[in-house]
C-alpha cells in the first residue's frame, strides 16, 4: 500500500501548532527549543559535526563510533537537523547548534518538529529509512511536505498573537520618530521582530504576509 501525502491548509497548519503551544503552555517569545523538544517531547538532541554528509541516520543513532565512511553522502545535503528513524533523537549540526547566532538552527529544530507533528504516521509507515522515501518522492510532492513543515515552524515560532503584538511594537517606534511603514522600513521592523523571536527577518516577512498584515501591493494592512 503506498503511502499517501497529506494535503494541509495553512489554517490545519496553523490549528495544529497553536495547538501544541496551549498544550505545552508555551507563552514566552524566546522558549527553549531544545528543552521542549528534550523534556517534553522526549527527544535527544545530539550535535555532530557534519551532519548535512551523513547518509544513513538510523545506522548513526546506534553507533558508538561515528567516523564510518559508508555513512557518508560524497555531497552535501542542506541538512542543518534532522529526526532518527525512531523518532527519539533529533541530529543537529554541531557547529550552527554552538554558533552564537541560533536562527537558522532554531527553524531547523523546528522545520524538524513539523516534520514529527505532520508528517509522524509518513515516518513510522517508511522505517527505518524515512528520509530514503522523502528524497524518492515526486518533485512536487516532496516540496510540498517541505513546505508544510516549514509553515509549521514558522507559525510555532512565531504565532499570530504574538506577532501581532511586536508588530504594534515596532509601528509605535516608527510613528515616534515620524516615519511609515514602507518598503524600505519593512527590513529594519522584520530585523528587530526577529529578534524578539530568534529567527531570522526573512521569516518575519513570511509571517507577516501569511497573516496578512503586509503585502507587497498595498503594504500595510494591520
Amino acid at each position: 500500500m503506498s503511502t499517501e501525502i497529506p494535503k494541509l491548509r495553512y489554517s490545519q497548519i496553523g490549528k495544529c501548532a497553536s495547538d501544541i503551544r496551549e498544550e505545552y503552555n508555551i507563552t514566552d517569545n524566546k522558549f527553549e527549543l531544545s528543552k521542549f523538544i528534550e523534556w517534553d517531547l522526549g527527544i535527544r538532541v545530539t550535535p555532530k559535526k557534519g551532519l548535512k554528509y551523513f547518509l544513513d541516520l538510523g545506522a548513526l543513532a546506534a553507533m558508538e563510533d561515528y567516523s564510518s565512511e559508508q555513512l557518508y553522502f560524497e555531497q552535501p545535503l542542506e541538512v542543518d537537523a534532522s529526526l532518527d528513524h525512531n523518532l527519539k533523537i533529533m541530529f543537529v549540526d554541531e557547529d550552527l547548534y554552538d554558533s552564537d547566532n541560533q536562527n537558522r538552527i532554531r527553524f531547523s529544530m523546528a522545520h524538524e518538529l513539523g516534520h514529527y507533528f505532520l508528517h509522524k504516521q509518513i515516518i513510522i509507515e517508511n522505517q527505518p529509512n524515512y528520509k530514503n522515501f522523502f528524497l524518492e518522492l515526486k518533485e512536487e510532492d516532496h516540496n510540498m511536505i517541505e513546505r508544510q513543515a516549514d509553515e509549521f515552524a514558522g507559525r510555532f515560532l512565531v504565532p499570530k498573537n504574538l506577532l501581532q503584538t511586536e508588530l504594534e511594537k515596532q509601528l509605535d517606534i516608527l510613528e515616534q520618530n515620524k516615519l511609515s511603514m514602507n518598503r524600505i522600513s519593512l527590513g529594519f521592523v522584520c530585523d528587530q521582530i526577529g529578534k524578539e523571536f530568534l529567527v531570522s527577518a526573512k521569516v518575519i516577512e513570511i509571517r507577516l504576509k501569511r497573516e496578512g498584515f503586509w503585502s507587497d501591493e498595498d503594504g500595510l494592512t494591520l
